[in-house]
């Protein structure tokens, strides 16, 4: 959890400085939903790592992208079946 804070963070100075980015127009909106993305762990990774891709034109390999999204299912799984504990 902290590390997705710390990475969105990270980004942040990204999405204020324009020379840092690919296309501004685009890349600033990605970014800043992405950091505004109120979900914490895999799933705020998985949204930054999208908007990143956007702003870099880097691509990440399909394995972590998948390997991310399975974690975020995961996690919200667990979130939830905790709660019905409660």
């Amino acid at each position: 959890m902290l590390f997705s804070r710390a990475y969105s963070a990270t980004w942040l100075v990204h999405a204020q400085t324009p020379a840092l980015r690919r296309n501004p127009r685009l890349v600033v909106p990605a970014l800043g939903t992405a950091i505004a993305v109120p979900a914490e762990g895999a799933r705020k990774l998985e949204a930054l790592l999208q908007a990143i891709e956007l702003a870099t034109g880097v691509n990440t390999p399909a394995d972590l992208r998948r390997w991310l999204h399975q974690m975020a299912d995961r996690d919200e799984r667990r979130a939830r079946f905790n709660q019905r504990r409660v």
